[in-house]
């Protein structure tokens, strides 16, 4: 289940980035970019909340 946290928000976030790399060469810039933008934000996120939940949580209560 785990795997499936991880891999499927990069799968998610590649395909967006070339559908939108695809765009761009093809015809529309625009879309392409929002395409790129948002796959690339949602690689963020993805690593951001698997690095969340990997390192550990540093406390200054004693």
């Amino acid at each position: 289940m785990y795997v499936g946290h991880v891999v499927y928000p990069l799968v998610l976030a590649s395909t967006n980035i070339v559908m939108g790399l695809g765009l761009y060469y093809l015809a529309e810039p625009v879309l392409a970019a929002l395409l790129v933008m948002i796959g690339i934000l949602v690689m963020l996120a993805s690593a951001g909340g698997t690095l969340k939940q990997h390192l550990p949580v540093h406390s200054d209560q004693s």
